[in-house]
C-alpha cells in the first residue's frame, strides 16, 4: 500500500510534526510505503519515507490560493500511483479534497474548527471535510466542536499514540518529590500562567517547589506575561524554562518530575486543546497527570485514578490537585503506576493497525465523488 501523507510540519518539536513523523514510522513497520509531503523545511534524520515540499501555508488570500494551485499541479503529477491520501494535519484538507484519490483526514482540535468558521474558505473546507473517507478525531470533545459545522461520512475516534520504548519510567533518574512540569508551545491555551499561578501558592507549604516549563514561545507578549507573573510573585529561581530538550532529556525532566500538568484552557480566539500529546508521554514515564475539564484531557485522565481533572483557569482547583500529590508519595506512585499502564495500551502501533484498516476501506471505492 502506498500513502502519500499531507503536512504542515515534521518537526518533533512541535504536536503536528510530532503525530506525523510518529505516525510514519508505525506505519512504515507495518509495510506502508509513505511519501511525505510538507511545507516545513526540517527533515528527520531516520524518516522511513520519502520528504517532498509543498508551498501551501495555513491562511487565505490571493497568495495562499496561487500557493494551492501550485501544489495541486505538482501533486497531481505525482500522486496518481498512491493508493490513498492522508492529511495528517487539518490546514491540507484542501489539497487532498482536490487530488481525486480517497483520503482520510487527521484533525487535532482547533484548526478544523477554526477553518470551518473561516467567512472566506469555511464553505470550502465543510465540503472538504464531508467529502472524506472518514476524519480521524482524537477525542470526542473534539467531535463535538465540529459537529455544528459540517456533516461527515465517517468519524473515527482514535487517541494519539506514544512511544513506550522511548517514554518510560526510569527509578535512575534523581526524582524531585516538589516539582511540576508542563511540555507544550508556550501560548494562552496552554494555561502556563494558571501554573505559575499556582507554583506561588504552593511555595507557602513546599518551598523547594519547582515549576518545569517545556516548549518554544509562540506569541511574544504571553512570554512577556510570564515574566511579569514571575517578578510579581518572587519566583525567578523557582521557574525553569527548559526550551525544546531532545527527547532523551524530555525523557528525563518527566521522571525528575511528580506531578505532570497541562491547565489548559479555551482562549480569547476560541482555541481549545484537542489531546495533546504531551499528557500520553508523561503518562508512559509513570507520573501523575493534571488537566481541565473541556478538552481532550478528558478522555485520557481518569479523576482520582491516573490523575485529576480541574477546572479551567481555577489556580486554587490546580494548588490544591497538586498538593495532595506532593503530600503524599505513595498515592503519586500510585496514579503513576497507573498512568503508565493506561499510556501503555495506546501504542503506535495500535494506532497505524487503526489507520491501516481506515485506508482499506476507503479504497474499495476508487472514485472520487466530491460532496
Amino acid at each position: 500500500m502506498r500513502i502519500a501523507i499531507l503536512t504542515s510540519s515534521v518537526d518533533t518539536t512541535n504536536g503536528w510534526g510530532r503525530y506525523t513523523v510518529n505516525l510514519v514510522r508505525a506505519l512504515s513497520e507495518q509495510g506502508v510505503a509513505c511519501t511525505v509531503f510538507t511545507e516545513d523545511a526540517a527533515r528527520p534524520i531516520g524518516l522511513p519515507a520519502v520528504v517532498e515540499s509543498l508551498w501551501s501555508r495555513p491562511g487565505s488570500g490571493i497568495r495562499g490560493l496561487l500557493r494551492l494551485m501550485a501544489d495541486v499541479a505538482t501533486f497531481w503529477q505525482k500522486v496518481y500511483s498512491f493508493d490513498a491520501v492522508h492529511a495528517c494535519t487539518e490546514t491540507h484538507v484542501f489539497l487532498a479534497w482536490l487530488s481525486c484519490k480517497p483520503y482520510v483526514v487527521s484533525t487535532h482540535g482547533t484548526y478544523m474548527v477554526r477553518i470551518l468558521k473561516h467567512r472566506v474558505v469555511g464553505h470550502a473546507a465543510a465540503r472538504a471535510f464531508a467529502s472524506a473517507g472518514a476524519v480521524i478525531v482524537t477525542s470526542e470533545n473534539t467531535y463535538e466542536q465540529i459537529k455544528p459545522y459540517v456533516q461527515v461520512r465517517r468519524t473515527e475516534q482514535l487517541p494519539n499514540g506514544v512511544d513506550t520504548t522511548l517514554f518510560h519510567r526510569d527509578d535512575s533518574v534523581p526524582h524531585s518529590p516538589h516539582t511540576f512540569i508542563t511540555v507544550g508551545a508556550i501560548k494562552p491555551r496552554k494555561g502556563q500562567d494558571v501554573g505559575i499561578l499556582a507554583l506561588a501558592l504552593l511555595k507557602r507549604r513546599f518551598p523547594d517547589s519547582r515549576y518545569i516549563i517545556v516548549g518554544k514561545a509562540e506569541f511574544a507578549d504571553f512570554r512577556k506575561h510570564l515574566d511579569a507573573l514571575i517578578s510579581e510573585h518572587h519566583l525567578s529561581s523557582l521557574v525553569i524554562f527548559a526550551g525544546t530538550p531532545s527527547d532523551e532529556e524530555l525523557v528525563r525532566l518527566y521522571n525528575s518530575s511528580a506531578v505532570f500538568i497541562l491547565p489548559s484552557l479555551v482562549d480569547s480566539s476560541g482555541s481549545f486543546e484537542g489531546y495533546p500529546l504531551s499528557l500520553l508521554e508523561a503518562s508512559a514515564c509513570g507520573i501523575p497527570i493534571i488537566g481541565s475539564y473541556e478538552c481532550g484531557a478528558e478522555h485520557l485522565i481518569r479523576n482520582g485514578e491516573n490523575g485529576f481533572l480541574v477546572k479551567s483557569n481555577d489556580v486554587q482547583g490546580l494548588t490544591d490537585a497538586v498538593a495532595i500529590l506532593f503530600e503524599d508519595p505513595a498515592l503519586a506512585n500510585r496514579m503513576g503506576c497507573r498512568a503508565a499502564a493506561i499510556a501503555g495500551e495506546l501504542s503506535w502501533k495500535r494506532n497505524a493497525f487503526r489507520v491501516i484498516d481506515i485506508y482499506r476501506d476507503i479504497t474499495k471505492n476508487r472514485t472520487c465523488r466530491p460532496v
